[in-house]
């Protein structure tokens, strides 16, 4: 995977080089909008990285300038801490997915290796299976949060949809979102406030799934995904899990700018910013997410 960073700031963008070398990464580094634009015309990076702020030319007017040329490319838009504004902005104009300075190495490895999975493994899928006009499909899966990328990969495959990379990038991130949610808040018990302190903690996250998977009943529990879709109207998908669920009706508005950088409840913002239409059901343990075909 080619990887370009555009940061003006030397520290930040030596940092964020090295988290993407030790990957294994090609990369190139610019230290401004302009300057990124001109790499990225030469070297078609597969994903781009880029601070918001940066002299000549900022962030989103890179992104835009990137969206005109190549809709298939992962763009990474980094924002300021506490600017919920910017973020949604971000996500308007095109970019896959946000951090917040200071960005977190672990943050930033997530999102890496989703995106690598998704990059190398592209297809243009079979010319028969356009001739398909609906389709559903029920499907479960165990709660390895490692598998949960390729589920969401899987499943927007299945749709046999001809979405352009950028929708389909977006539906693969928000349907692992949920999916990882289902898992780990569901059927695995673990509260926002245990996960947030997991993530400040060294292996702190596969300390505690290790935790609760060694309990027979919460490692037994599925999630269930059912969807179902018509190739000129809707794609709908059903996530169940098996856990306790929540009191639905006093989430706070994901959208909400003290929400918007919580280290959790990435899932339920930008669910509302990928998919037209989000619903919970029964007890809070089910989501109903619907993009609307146009």
């Amino acid at each position: 995977m080619k990887v370009l960073i555009a940061e003006d700031n030397n520290t930040a963008r030596t940092y964020l080089t090295a988290v993407v070398q030790r990957q294994g990464y090609q990369w190139f580094a610019a230290r401004d909008g302009v300057e990124a634009l001109e790499l990225f015309e030469s070297e078609s990076p597969d994903l781009v990285i880029t601070d918001i702020q940066m002299p000549r030319m900022d962030g989103i007017t890179l992104l835009q300038n990137i969206r005109e040329k190549n809709t298939d490319v992962v763009v990474i838009i980094i924002t300021g801490e506490g600017s919920a504004e910017s973020a949604s902005r971000a996500l308007h104009s095109g970019a896959n997915n946000y951090l917040q300075k200071p960005v977190s190495d672990k943050q930033l490895l997530q999102l890496l290796r989703k995106y690598a999975i998704v990059i190398s493994e592209r297809d243009a899928g079979h010319e028969l299976s356009r001739m398909v006009l609906e389709r559903s499909l029920i499907m479960q899966m165990d709660n390895r949060v490692e598998a949960t990328t390729r589920m969401a990969q899987y499943l927007v495959a299945q749709t046999k949809i001809d979405f352009t990379e950028k929708e389909r990038l977006d539906l693969i991130l928000g349907l692992d979102e949920l999916l990882s949610n289902a898992i780990e808040h569901g059927n695995l018990g673990i509260t926002q406030q245990e996960k947030e302190k997991a993530l400040y903690e060294p292996e702190g996250l596969r300390l505690i799934h290790e935790q609760r998977l060694s309990d027979d009943v919460r490692a037994r529990r599925l999630v269930t995904i059912e969807y179902h879709g018509n190739r000129k109207t809707f794609c709908e998908w059903i996530i169940r899990d098996e856990g306790d669920g929540f009191n639905w009706r006093e989430v706070p508005n994901p959208l909400a700018p003290e929400a918007v950088y919580k280290p959790c409840g990435r899932g339920i913002f930008l669910s509302r910013m990928i998919f037209d239409y989000v619903e919970y059901r029964d007890r809070g343990n089910v989501v109903c997410v619907r993009k609307n075909l146009h």
